[in-house]
């Protein structure tokens, strides 16, 4: 297998198995605490905790430790807010994943298609900044912008000499919705952002960014809860994850196959429809 090939396995591999991952435990959980409940109609204590470390003499190197006075307990009559929770930092945490996944395989087609002779992205770091750099240089000599947020820089690549990918950025990703196709992987480059640097936390300028690039598919697919302290956090519609995960391999595999020049995913081995 080559590897350009290989590359997209590896794309198909991981973002399968967290579509796998988030669909099969958020229904297996959500059941399996439904089943507990039933069966254990009278409230307990299943699990508590201590938060502690030990507080060190740097002379000494040795120390004792001490217990925050706060505790955490979980009570039966609690299971489902806590899976809620739970499983909603799961999918922020699978969501960068793919995100990742995503953001490698647009660079190594970017890397097959003009960089070849340099070393394949996907063994190490330094090769992937090589091709990043690569990148940003070319589109500053042909008067491009090479704004690397949110990797504008690899759609503003790969739409250099494809009038065709041009027009498919530009068409809405479902006939119900206005967002396009540039504006959903704008946001979901805000969503990863959000998800690894700070935390799910979002003020009023994220959200005004989000809702003015794609308000409809985000309020479909993500809603805003705000905490005692009136932080506002963004959690993923659960139900819903399926579907956005769908609307990513929906951009990446259409990405590959019109900067390729395919006619259809059999590249892919996607050949059965069902």
């Amino acid at each position: 297998m080559s590897d350009i090939s290989k590359s997209y396995e590896n794309y198909v591999e991981t973002v399968f198995q967290v579509g796998i991952d988030l669909k099969f435990w958020n229904s297996f959980l959500k059941t399996s605490v439904e089943k507990f409940q039933q069966e254990n109609i009278e409230t307990r204590e299943l699990f508590s905790s201590l938060f502690g470390a030990y507080d060190i003499d740097i002379n000494s190197n040795s120390g004792f430790l001490k217990i925050h006075e706060k505790t955490k307990s979980i009570n039966s009559d609690d299971l489902e807010k806590y899976r809620e929770d739970f499983f909603s930092w799961v999918i922020n945490g699978g969501l960068v994943k793919v995100y990742i996944a995503v953001e490698l395989v647009l660079i190594q087609t970017i890397w097959d298609m003009d960089f070849s002779n340099a070393q394949n992205p996907a063994l190490r770091k330094k090769n992937a900044d090589l091709i990043q750099r690569k990148i940003r240089e070319t589109l500053k000599q042909k008067s491009k912008s090479d704004e690397s947020k949110n990797n504008r820089h690899l759609v503003e690549y790969l739409s250099l000499n494809s009038p065709k990918y041009q027009a498919f950025l530009s068409k809405p990703i479902r006939i119900d919705l206005k967002t396009t196709w540039a504006e959903f992987y704008e946001l979901f480059s805000i969503l990863r952002n959000i998800f690894s640097h700070i935390g799910s936390k979002v003020d009023n300028d994220i959200l005004n960014e989000i809702r003015s690039k794609a308000k409809d598919i985000f309020e479909r697919h993500f809603t805003i809860i705000e905490d005692t302290q009136g932080e506002k956090h963004l959690f993923a519609v659960q139900d819903q994850i399926g579907n956005f995960l769908d609307l990513i391999n929906d951009f990446t595999l259409n990405t590959v196959k019109i900067i390729r020049n395919e006619s259809s995913f059999e590249f892919l081995k996607m050949k059965k429809t069902y």
